[in-house]
C-alpha cells in the first residue's frame, strides 16, 4: 500500500532515528511517531496547540502506525479544528465576574495599586487588577490568567489529593502516589506504576467533573488503555460517566 503524505526528512532519508519518526501530511501537518516499550496499542494524542503525537508499541512497525493514522485522518482534522476554535473562544476575564471552585469563589475586581494583588478569605479569593490596566486588554488578560493560575495551583495542591483519597476509598481503587501540576492538554494521567497526576485546572470545575476525572484515572490502575473493558468498568462504577465526559470536553482549562 502506498501511503499518502510526504516524509519530513531530518538529516536522512525515510528512516526512523532512535525509534522516532516524523511525517508531514498535507491535511494535518506534522505527525510525530514514537515507539514505547510499555504501550499495548497505537494511540494518538493531540495537544491544544494542534501537535499530533502517535505512540507506537514496540512490536508494531511505523508503516502500520501510519496506516492507522491515515484511517483516523478525518477525526484528527476535526479534533484540531475543535481545539483551534476553543482557543479562539477562550474565556475573557472581566471585572466584576467570579469563578467558582468546589470550596469557594474567586472574584475579579479593580485594584488601587500599580500591581496585581490577591487577597484570601477562607477558600474565597479576590484578584485585584492594577490601576490603569483595562481588563479586556491583552495585558489585563495575561495578568488575570496568571493570577487565576497561581490560585488554582495552590487550591488544587491542597484539595485534589483529598478528593482523590475520598474517591479511591469510595470505589475501592488504590493508587501509589499523587502529584498536582499544571498541564496544557490533559486533565489527568496514570503512570504504569499507578502514580496519578492531576491537572490543577480541575479545581475550577464542579465536583462531579473532578470526580469523573479521578475515577477515570483510578480505573487506569487496572486497565491501562481505553479498551471496551476499561469503559465498561468506568460505566459500571459511574453510570452517567459519558454525560460527565461530554460536559468536561466543553469546559475551559484554566492554567
Amino acid at each position: 500500500m502506498e501511503l499518502e503524505g510526504q516524509i519530513y526528512v531530518i538529516g536522512r532519508e525515510y528512516k526512523q532515528v532512535k525509534n522516532e519518526k516524523i511525517v508531514k501530511y498535507d491535511d494535518i501537518g506534522l505527525v510525530f511517531y514514537k515507539k514505547n516499550s510499555r504501550a499495548k496499542n497505537i494511540s494518538i494524542r493531540i495537544s491544544r496547540g494542534g501537535e499530533v503525537r502517535v505512540t507506537v508499541p514496540r512490536f508494531c512497525n511505523f508503516q502500520t502506525a501510519e496506516v492507522f493514522v491515515l484511517k483516523k485522518q478525518a477525526w484528527i482534522k476535526k479534533k484540531i479544528l475543535f481545539l483551534e476554535r476553543k482557543d479562539d473562544e477562550k474565556l475573557v476575564l472581566r471585572l466584576g465576574t467570579f469563578l467558582s471552585t468546589p470550596a469557594g469563589k474567586v472574584y475579579i475586581e479593580r485594584g488601587t495599586g500599580g500591581e496585581m494583588d490577591v487577597m484570601q478569605s477562607g477558600r474565597d479569593y479576590q484578584v485585584f487588577l492594577p490601576k490603569g490596566i483595562q481588563d479586556q486588554s491583552e495585558e489585563g488578560q495575561i495578568i488575570l490568567w496568571q493570577g487565576l493560575g497561581a490560585i488554582g495551583l495552590k487550591e488544587a495542591k491542597e484539595l485534589l489529593p483529598v478528593y482523590l483519597e475520598s474517591v479511591s476509598a469510595e470505589y475501592g481503587l488504590s493508587f501509589k502516589r499523587v502529584s498536582v501540576r499544571r498541564m496544557k492538554s490533559r486533565w489527568g494521567s496514570c503512570s504504569p506504576d499507578n502514580n496519578i497526576s492531576l491537572n490543577s485546572a480541575l479545581i475550577f470545575l464542579s465536583y462531579d467533573l473532578i470526580e469523573y476525572v479521578i475515577l477515570h484515572e483510578l480505573v487506569h490502575t487496572i486497565h491501562k488503555n481505553h479498551s471496551k473493558i476499561f469503559w465498561d468498568a468506568v460505566l459500571h462504577l459511574m453510570p452517567d460517566a459519558m454525560e460527565r465526559r461530554k460536559k468536561l470536553n466543553g469546559s475551559e482549562m484554566i492554567i
